[in-house]
């Protein structure tokens, strides 16, 4: 009997043959380039099984659902057991609109069986409810094994309050599949909450209401470490600045340790903002070191200090992507808060004050329409165009903000120009595993990035996520 060739058995479709593909060879036996492909397959077949999985949960609750004109009468309770039991239960709707009322017991026969909690498994229930009454198109990418459970139920959950009718309209369940495929977890989460935000404006300005209740702070002694631990919740755009000042005065202190971790160079700079007199000394510092070039020279001292007016106050930029529409128009209208997500345009003209605020209008192409420029260093305007089209590093998954990323020519220059047509953002590592490793970079348009990693398999990188291809 003709049998397939091992590479050919691991890609076929999720299922049982795909199964007995993997359990029929050893990953110890395989080569590199097989070894992904049973990677794959295993990642593949692991979703088809949490597939099934969802689907027999959403059975359950469907077995469970309660029917208004069989209850019976709040004047007559039952008189057996069983009965009785069924007339104290309460309805609940773990779904969204469309999915039906259960019997709140309905989870706790689940959890014990999943090994999970109750309430875990309530949740368990509402998700499957939303995947099978509410998102066919993830549905069917979790049980063909296109995505992982971990984004089924992420879009489940984060659609959830969505109307029925907001969710068709805004053709969410067909978008978020689709970037479900091309987006790491946390890319796919404020996909989810730009596509509600879009669908449900109303329900991003009632968050914008509550803000206060969830604002929160506070400072946990850790005597055995010597350290307090700070967690806490703050407003979004004054959290922004925040994290702008503690990077930019972490960036001056690694002058004078370049050594130190750069977390602790982030702790210890948040710690200066409450220390005018410390933040003083280091700006004079910083400057004394810059007066005395590489050569070095003594430190400033009190008897020596540094004659030369220390650096200001770093000043933070915030960029709004916006279409130019929003900015003229309705305050309450969502705009992208880069390095954040959708926020209502009222509360950053009014929270926003002493920033630099710059506007970057979403429905314009800036990867075109520049000249090339002779420098083999991008000037500010290619840098920014170029950050604001990736807004991460455009390596398959990486989410490092383009912003903190170095701008490589995909071309190396001089034989490739510099323009955002050859330019991208690729963090530190990335660029030397471009420039060093053994994968190849192409970016055939501007913005569209292809890699071939050292086994044949290519992904292609742009605005809309990640996609791979099989091996060449």
């Amino acid at each position: 009997m003709f049998e397939l060739p091992l590479i050919e058995r691991l890609r076929q479709p999720a299922g049982p043959a795909l199964a007995v593909a993997l359990a029929s060879c050893s990953a110890a036996d395989l080569d590199d380039d097989t070894l992904l492909v049973y990677l794959d397959a295993a990642r593949r077949l692991a979703s088809w099984s949490q597939g099934r999985l969802m689907g027999a949960l959403a059975m359950f609750a469907d077995g469970h659902r309660v029917e208004p004109k069989s209850e019976p009468g709040l004047s007559q309770p039952p008189s057996s057991s069983s009965e009785r039991l069924r007339y104290l239960e309460r309805t609940v709707r773990p779904g969204g609109e469309g999915t039906p009322e259960i019997r709140e017991f309905a989870a706790d026969q689940v959890a014990p069986v999943l090994q999970v909690a109750p309430t875990t498994a309530m949740t368990m229930l509402g998700d499957a409810l939303d995947l099978r009454h509410r998102l066919p198109w993830v549905s069917t990418g979790l049980r063909g094994g296109e995505i992982d459970l971990t984004r089924a139920r992420m879009i489940a959950t984060g659609t959830r309050k969505l109307s029925a009718r907001a969710l068709e309209k805004a053709d969410a369940d067909r978008r978020l599949y689709r970037s479900a495929m091309r987006l790491t977890p946390g890319k796919l989460r404020a996909r989810i909450e730009a596509v509600v935000a879009a669908a449900d404006p109303e329900d991003l300005q009632d968050k914008s209401a509550r803000v206060n209740d969830r604002l929160r702070l506070g400072f946990y002694p850790e005597p055995e470490h010597l350290t307090t631990q700070i967690e806490g919740e703050l407003p979004a755009e004054a959290a922004l600045r925040l994290s702008q000042q503690v990077t930019a005065l972490a960036k001056l202190l690694r002058r004078v340790e370049p050594d130190a971790p750069w977390q602790a160079l982030l702790a210890r700079a948040l710690c200066l903002l409450a220390d005018p007199a410390g933040l003083s000394r280091l700006r004079s510092r910083v400057d004394a070191m810059s007066t005395q070039g590489p050569a070095g020279g003594p430190e400033p001292t009190a008897a020596q200090p540094s004659t030369e007016p220390a650096p200001p106050t770093p000043v933070t930029v915030v960029h709004v992507h916006a279409s130019a529409a929003t900015v003229a128009g309705d305050a309450d209208d969502p705009v992208d808060l880069e390095g954040y997500g959708p926020i209502p345009w009222r509360l950053i003209t009014e929270s926003l004050t002493g920033s630099e605020l710059r506007i970057v209008e979403s429905d314009c192409d800036l990867a075109h329409g520049h000249s090339q420029s002779a420098q083999y260093r991008p000037s500010e305007t290619f840098g920014d165009a170029v950050a604001i089209r990736d807004r991460t590093c455009r390596f398959p998954g990486c989410n490092r903000p383009a912003r903190r990323c170095q701008k490589d020519h995909t071309i190396p220059w001089p034989n490739g120009p510099t323009c955002p047509c050859n330019l991208g953002s690729l963090c530190t590592k990335h660029h030397r595993l471009k420039t060093h490793g053994d994968w190849d970079l192409r970016q055939p348009f501007p913005g569209v990035f292809v890699w071939r990693s050292p086994t044949r398999r290519h992904y292609l990188v742009d605005g809309t996520g990640t996609t791979a291809s099989r091996a060449a």
